[in-house]
């Protein structure tokens, strides 16, 4: 909720919910309808969307999933600047796919400070390849 309330009300489209089925997520798809519901009562405005994973330890699985949800998001013309990758308290593997993922579009990849002063932390990194260096 940190990090949705940290963002201007007027500009949220569209909220990812994403949930494991597995044991690497302690089946925390079955409380995403409760999650939603809890947004809903802040976000009147905002189309929530709930996604399953079978596994947040399974790294190929989760950069799938999160490059689907990005493109998905552009095709319903969300400008990609204005997506915004969160992983506060997720799974590691799936943090570190998340980041990737966001190396290679131009998306923003954030987390929210789980020790004082909880600030929400973004960064928007792109990755580009290195110059040839001469011979």
């Amino acid at each position: 909720m940190r990090a949705l309330l940290s963002q201007d009300k007027s500009q949220l489209q569209c909220i990812y919910l994403l949930g494991s089925t597995g044991p690497h997520g302690a089946d925390s798809f079955e409380w995403l309808d409760h999650c939603k519901a809890l947004i809903e009562n802040y976000f009147k405005q905002v189309q929530i969307i709930k996604k399953e994973v079978s596994d947040f330890e399974n790294f190929e699985e989760s950069v799938e999933l999160i490059n689907s949800i990005i493109h998905e998001a552009r095709n319903d013309a969300i400008d990609e600047k204005k997506i915004i990758v969160d992983v506060t308290g997720g799974q590691k593997t799936a943090s570190i796919a998340a980041a990737l993922v966001t190396l290679h579009n131009r998306v923003t990849f954030q987390y929210v400070q789980t020790n004082e002063p909880y600030e929400v932390i973004a960064y928007n990194v792109k990755f580009e390849d290195f110059p040839e260096l001469p011979k």
